[in-house]
């Protein structure tokens, strides 16, 4: 996502090489195929990040005019630029295919994105009107506009007017469709384009794909739209950087809860998103910075079933969620600790067992620690972090979105046994998952395969064998970081890691920032992030949950939040 100022930001595995800040007036970004992208400015001047290059261009704006969206062509080695009137500017490989600019067309509404078809030979243009004006290999698929009939290749007679202006166009995974989203997030679905959800309240029947949600109604206009590598869902985005998911686009972040300095003003998919497996994913998210509309997402989108572990739940909003999802057929079984979480969790409890939810309190001779919401046999998300309120705004969590089938199935039918009350036995470990009781000897081999680095966050240091394998690995010469949370009860243990040459940062239990998150980054080639603490109950005795892997976006995140915050803690002692 870039704002009008030129920053860019991510969400989920799409990485920031850098923001256009210099630009001033920005109003577009499109991504590479290959790792990458371009920002550009409402004047036509346009930087590049990452592997995407600059080149010359075929012309400038005419005067008067400003650039309204930039694509890229199929090999990345060229980009299309138009403007407000419908003039496109080339530039690299990109070929004009033709514009109502050079046809001289009088357009009953003004140019505000374009998108190009798969092969490059060809793109199509929005109006704000909600026509649409194909050009090259790019057909016509059907329009809402009110432009006149025969005027440009896809043009429409329709007289159906939007509720809000068109903002954003996307094709559908083969290109023989498309969709275009309005302001108000109402969809409208052309070809063989599907209509999966909106959060438009524009009058039903309007054009093909149009809906009647009530959602309640945006905080922020919606300004873009991206759809899944699949072609079976789609994200938008508002001004404010919130982002809403349809279909299979799962829901990885947003920027809903952070302030900006200017608003959104282009939407783009992570670069390779086209090339992802299809064997599922994992994605980062990093809170407080995520924050957690995210949750509210997932619970809405259930169609079949939901599983929640839980040790801390007194988010009375995805409570509600829970419910709401129950009442539309969904079946949703919550597994609540009781050992040490009883009376916290005991409100949600009699909450959600007396409005037709399944909720069970887990064995209470162990304490069930993890953290984990899977919906529909499809998406797992495994947190750090509670659905506690209070703490959102200051506690340093991560999720990860874990896509991957056999993640998916370990960890639901984990649940399934757990749920039933018995006690925590050993679980499946899918493709990279760690689970307590149990993790102990994992976490310190992870720990003592790193050669030249180890980047730490946790909430407790009293696992001695932990603080064992951190000695050993500074002693060999390894940079250990620990960043956490200054309390007394870690003192000992922290002088012990200083004398053997660890490197510790710590945070006023007052301050801003609560290191709640448990991590590992290990050479910055693999990394554990999860529910463990280090403490013989949470690796030996609990029930817990987390992740090693080797995912570059996974680790690179990882790495990059831990090391600030390492930077901006004191010194210890």
């Amino acid at each position: 996502m870039v704002d009008g100022l030129g920053n860019v930001y991510n969400c989920g595995s799409a990485q920031v090489y850098g923001s256009a800040n210099s630009l001033g007036s920005a109003t577009a970004i499109a991504s590479t195929p290959t790792g990458g992208y371009w920002v550009a400015n409402s004047l036509g001047f346009v930087q590049g990040f990452g592997n995407a290059q600059t080149y010359r261009l075929s012309g400038t704006p005419i005067s008067g005019t400003s650039v309204v969206s930039i694509a890229s062509t199929h090999d990345g080695k060229g980009y299309w630029m138009a403007t407000n009137l419908g003039q496109i500017i080339t530039a690299g490989d990109a070929v004009n295919y033709g514009s109502p600019q050079e046809s001289n067309l009088t357009l009953a509404g003004t140019i505000v994105n374009m998108v190009a078809t798969s092969d490059g030979q060809g793109y199509w243009l929005l109006g704000s009107d909600g026509g649409v004006f194909s050009y090259g290999d790019a057909k016509f698929y059907g329009s809402p506009g009110q432009i006149n009939p025969g005027l440009a290749p896809g043009g429409t007679n329709s007289v159906e007017p939007l509720n809000a202006p068109a903002v954003a166009i996307a094709p559908s995974a083969t290109g023989k469709g498309y969709w275009f989203v309005a302001a108000d997030g109402g969809v409208f679905a052309f070809g063989d384009a599907q209509f999966y959800g909106s959060t438009g309240q524009i009058n039903p029947g309007v054009a093909s794909g149009g809906t009647n949600s009530v959602i309640s109604s945006l905080v922020k206009p919606i300004i873009g739209m991206v759809v899944t590598p699949s072609g079976s869902g789609y994200w938008m985005v508002a001004s404010d950087g919130g982002v809403f998911a349809f279909g299979d686009a799962q829901f990885v972040g947003s920027l809903g809860s952070t302030p900006l300095v200017s608003p959104i003003v282009g939407f783009a998919p992570a670069p390779m998103l086209a090339n992802q497996p299809a064997t599922g994913s994992i994605n980062l998210m990093t809170e407080p910075a995520a924050g957690y509309s995210w949750v509210n997402s997932a619970i809405s989108g259930a169609r079949s079933t939901l599983e929640l572990v839980m040790y801390e739940l007194s988010d009375t909003t995805i409570e509600g969620d829970l419910v709401a999802a129950a009442a539309r057929g969904v079946s949703v079984k919550v597994l609540l600790d009781q050992h040490f979480e009883q009376s916290s969790n005991q409100a949600a409890y009699n909450y959600l067992s007396a409005n037709g939810v399944m909720v069970a309190w887990a064995n209470q001779s162990t304490t069930f620690h993890q953290k984990t919401l899977c919906v529909d046999g499809s998406t797992c998300w495994i947190m750090t972090g509670n659905f506690t309120p209070q703490y959102y705004s200051t506690s340093r969590d991560f999720v990860v979105v874990d896509t991957q089938p056999d993640d998916v199935a370990a960890i639901t039918s984990t649940f399934l046994s757990d749920f039933g009350g018995g006690l925590p036995t050993s679980a499946p470990s899918g493709n990279d998952l760690l689970w307590s009781p149990g993790s102990e000897p994992a976490t310190v081999a992870l720990i003592n395969s790193a050669k030249q680095s180890l980047l730490i966050e946790n909430e407790e240091m009293a696992s001695p064998y932990v603080i064992s394998a951190l000695e050993a690995a500074a002693q060999r010469g390894v940079n250990v970081q620990i960043a956490m949370t200054d309390q007394s009860e870690w003192d000992s243990a922290f002088n012990e890691l200083a004398q053997s040459g660890v490197h510790i940062a710590t945070y006023a239990y007052s301050a801003n920032l609560y290191i709640h998150a448990k991590v590992i980054v290990a050479d910055n080639s693999q990394a554990f992030v999860g529910s463990e603490n280090f403490s013989d109950a949470s690796l030996y005795y609990n029930r817990e949950l987390g992740i090693v892997t080797s995912n570059s976006a996974i680790v690179s995140g990882l790495s990059s939040v831990v090391s600030s915050d390492f930077s901006q803690g004191t010194t210890w002692p």
